[in-house]
């Protein structure tokens, strides 16, 4: 099982580098370059405000869908029909909650007039993200792979055009990035749809209100578990625009950073993709999944801690490849969002595990406890320093509630944290850090030190065991039957 999880995660990356990092830093940088940061902050503000509370078009069903067909291949057939039909009526909802919301908020026109795409938007992904749970409950990861950058690769190709291929002599607006995602989710949807099983193709979105209650009955411990995640993970710049008064100058500056995190993030997310599936299917036959927590847990560790590592020492150089504008502020915001990747790196694995579990009691309290930590602190901290307050509440809310998960995990598993987790991993950050003051200190800074630190670093993770190339090379020999 640990050569088949690194098989996948092989290509998965292999294919999101190909695609994501060229559209986040060379595409979606490009535009805010563009259009300045407060009308890219006002923008941000509104996309994370959208993000709040679309799960509601899905109430957990996504989650659920992997989990449940990953052990039960065949309730797919019967449940297709039901659960696009459903989706389309909580469509609904979302639009009606949300809007109930932006107007507590006192949103402007100009507010509503992006708004109610970045609204339909939400519905293209929800089904996109539907259709992916399909394929990768199936263990259909070659499709999945291919659906999961389709969208990001189109919006490279229409913007390619328009940034620098002379196609328009108007100046770029950022309503252009809201419709162009439109045309791109549109598209990605329909070949979701076209690579799914020939069976399910034929069949017609049926809105059932029998099967409709007994399933949101099933999913609606995952659509609280989301909900609550995604509160304390995309208020901060919603808070910022409110509070800050300064047209969305201080959410673009921490849109900056954020940008690099989401591009971490759309990795680490890869990880929880392929392991939902696994561990549920190992849960339900009682095999123990151990090996596969250590290594995805070491392998995950390897790629975030010398990021933050790295980070810490060079945020004016790295922020300054892509951006024109960097100030001190963007710097340390952007300093504390990457401290939290690790954390978020911790939920990817714990928290996956503990969703394959049914651990959803639990995973609930902890998510509750991250929107009152993350709240109380922006409240506290945007006030006296704004995008470098929303970044320190970021990073301790995704640090304390990734320890929750741990601990939540290492009580019920019996994990062998010492000798499998701990000791590999702070030997491996100690030397990682180690060798950034090292270099720090003795080499002039340019522009490629922090790639070669993060490169040496990679080797130092297979040194130090962190990185294992043989569970892989024994899966591929099985598979050849040699």
């Amino acid at each position: 099982m640990q050569g088949k999880f690194v098989s996948n995660l092989i290509l998965l990356i292999f294919l999101n580098l190909l695609v994501k990092p060229f559209y986040i830093l060379g595409i979606d940088a490009e535009i805010q370059n563009r259009v300045g940061s407060e009308e890219y902050g006002f923008f941000f503000a509104m996309l994370n405000f959208s993000f709040l509370f679309n799960v509601l078009i899905d109430l957990g069903i996504t989650n659920y869908n992997n989990r449940s067909i990953s052990r039960n291949p065949e309730k797919l057939f019967d449940s297709y029909s039901g659960i696009v039909g459903l989706k389309l009526v909580l469509f609904i909802l979302y639009i009606l909650i949300s809007s109930i919301i932006g107007m507590f908020l006192n949103f402007s026109d100009e507010h509503w007039k992006i708004l109610f795409i970045l609204f339909f938007n939400q519905l293209l992904v929800s089904l996109i993200l539907y259709y992916r749970s399909n394929l990768g409950a199936l263990q259909l990861f070659i499709r999945d792979s291919i659906i999961s950058i389709l969208d990001r690769l189109l919006l490279i190709v229409f913007f390619s055009l328009i940034l620098w291929g002379n196609v328009s002599d108007q100046e770029v607006r950022i309503e252009w990035l809201i419709y162009g995602q439109t045309v791109a989710y549109f598209i990605t949807l329909i070949a979701a749809w076209a690579v799914q099983p020939n069976k399910l193709r034929a069949k017609l979105p049926r809105f059932k209100i029998k099967f409709s209650k007994e399933l949101i009955r099933k999913s609606i411990p995952y659509a609280v578990l989301i909900m609550l995640m995604m509160i304390y993970g995309r208020t901060d710049s919603v808070m910022l625009e409110r509070m800050m008064h300064d047209k969305g100058y201080e959410s673009g500056v921490y849109a900056q950073g954020y940008r690099l995190l989401d591009a971490g993030n759309m990795f680490a997310m890869l990880f929880a993709v392929l392991l939902l599936p696994m561990f549920s299917k190992m849960i339900k036959e009682n095999e123990k999944v151990h090996q596969l927590v250590y290594s995805s847990t070491r392998l995950i560790l390897v790629f975030s801690i010398p990021l933050a590592i790295v980070v810490a020492f060079y945020p004016h150089e790295i922020l300054n490849l892509r951006y024109e504008v960097v100030s001190d502020v963007s710097a340390d915001s952007f300093t504390y969002l990457m401290y939290s990747f690790t954390g978020i790196c911790i939920t990817y694995i714990y928290g996956t595990l503990l969703t394959a579990n049914g651990s959803l009691k639990q995973l609930n309290i902890m998510a509750l406890i991250g929107i009152l930590v993350n709240i109380l602190l922006n409240l506290i901290l945007i006030p006296e320093y704004g995008a470098k307050g929303a970044a320190v509440a970021t990073c301790v809310t995704q640090g304390l509630t990734a320890l929750i998960q741990f601990g939540i995990a290492q009580y019920l598993f019996r994990f062998s944290v010492l000798d499998k987790l701990l000791l590999p991993v702070v030997v491996y950050a100690v030397l990682v850090f180690v060798l950034t003051i090292i270099i720090n200190e003795s080499v002039d800074t340019q522009p490629v030190i922090p790639l070669i630190i993060y490169s040496i670093s990679l080797l130092l993770a297979w040194f130090t065991g962190n990185i294992r190339v043989r569970p892989f090379l024994n899966y591929v020999k099985n598979r050849n039957g040699t």
